[in-house]
């Protein structure tokens, strides 16, 4: 049911942002009545009860309403599904699924960002697209960082280009997924053409899973630093004495067993020389013996 908005002329500056408020919610009023594309700057004028040349004291044009609707849909999604990401599987079916059910549940949001590039960026001046650009892409960034930490493996660029994939998937997925209605009446009566219609979050979440299981398993494993060689590997000594050996011996012999974080955390807590017990029971706690990490060097304990 369409509100009835009544004003008297706004002249301070609360009044004047209940005004703005007023005009953002007959604008959305009437995208969830029909497609954002269909809307002009005198139906919202009409919805909110203002000429258009009074509606335009507070915004620039159309475009600069629906610009600020999705960005306040942007971060509504950017919370919701950075919950549900850290509260979910971590495969990359599981972070697909979750994103494409984000976006699926916001058709306002779909439909903005089909709009985005091609209309609403257009009509407004550059002030307000540097604005738009600037915040749109800290939730981009926001969303990629939380994509990199949720799925093991995944480079940091990687997951900003997963986010920004979805977005660039959904302005050109969503109107075909939701054609007009007399494409709609096409599909009933010539059901051989219904293959050209896609059904929007089965479609978005098998392309991300496909792209993020594509930056797994094309991108390249980040360098270990060589470990020193020795010339001496640790030997126990002669005559049955206790074997010992220094920080340094064991730091190097963890990282020749990939145990990268078990090094860091021998170079900062052991002692500069310690016996084959000790070290025992440090290599215990990484599932680990000695032997084996004395084997690596080339000695025996």
């Amino acid at each position: 049911m369409a509100t009835t908005y009544e004003f008297q002329r706004a002249r301070r500056p609360e009044h004047k942002e209940e005004r703005r408020e007023a005009i953002l919610a007959a604008a959305r009023e009437l995208a969830g009545e029909r497609p954002v594309r269909e809307i002009s700057l005198g139906d919202i004028a009409r919805r909110v009860g203002l000429a258009k040349s009074n509606l335009l004291r507070y915004f620039e044009s159309r475009e600069d309403i629906f610009l600020r609707l999705l960005l306040r849909e942007w971060e509504s999604w950017r919370v919701s599904l950075t919950t549900r990401l850290r509260s979910g599987g971590a495969t990359a079916d599981d972070v697909a699924a979750t994103i494409a059910r984000t976006i699926a549940e916001r058709p306002l949001f779909c439909d903005l960002i089909s709009e985005m590039s091609a209309v609403l960026e257009r009509n407004v001046s550059v002030a307000t697209v540097q604005a738009f650009k600037s915040q749109s892409l800290d939730k981009v960034d926001d969303l990629g960082a939380v994509v990199t930490e949720r799925i093991p493996g995944l480079d940091g660029p990687h997951g900003r280009e997963t986010i920004a994939a979805a977005l660039i998937i959904t302005a050109g997925l969503w109107p075909i997924a939701n054609p007009a209605p007399h494409v709609t009446a096409m599909y009933a009566e010539d059901p051989a053409l219904t293959r050209a219609h896609l059904d929007f979050e089965d479609h978005l979440r098998q392309l991300l899973s496909a792209l993020i299981t594509g930056f797994l398993n094309t991108q390249t494993p980040k360098p270990r630093k060589p470990a020193a060689v020795r010339s001496d590997p640790p030997k126990a000594p002669q005559g049955g004495g206790v074997m010992t050996f220094s920080r340094q011996e064991i730091v190097e012999m963890l990282r020749r067993a990939g145990m990268e974080d078990a090094a860091a955390a021998a170079l900062g807590t052991l002692p500069d020389q310690m016996d084959g017990k000790a070290v025992e029971k440090f290599c215990a706690a990484y599932g680990l013996t000695l032997e084996s990490l004395v084997d690596r060097m080339g000695g025996s304990p």
